[in-house]
């Protein structure tokens, strides 16, 4: 569903191509392809297609990395759009494989103190 009306006349048009919703309590992390932590992260904004992310710290992302959902624990793969700052545009790739993480990953990343041993 396209949603292309004005935000405020001095901002201009909508040009996001899917409707979002705010989520910004939902925290997450990202992790390399690789199953390596690179960060935790603030979900922004959501969509079907792909979310706005508030960084925690500041660090060089690839282009295609995984976002752990702390209130789910599931997992999707990601691709970089946009970034400014701290804030980062991703698309949801369009096909998810299974879960590259074993359950021991997925259980360490749920807790507070949580660590990702070097595969």
């Amino acid at each position: 569903m396209r949603n292309r009306r004005p935000i405020s006349p001095s901002r201009g048009p909508e040009l996001r191509l899917w409707i979002r919703r705010r989520a910004r309590l939902k925290t997450a992390k990202i992790l390399s392809t690789h199953i390596r932590f690179l960060t935790e992260c603030r979900v922004h904004d959501l969509s079907a297609h792909g979310l706005c992310l508030a960084l925690s710290r500041s660090v060089d992302l690839p282009q295609r990395f995984l976002i752990f959902d702390d209130e789910t624990g599931g997992v999707r793969q990601a691709r970089l759009v946009w970034r400014r700052g701290a804030m980062v545009g991703a698309k949801f790739c369009s096909v998810d494989v299974a879960s590259p993480l074993k359950a021991s990953d997925l259980f360490a990343l749920g807790h507070r103190y949580y660590a990702v041993p070097n595969h």
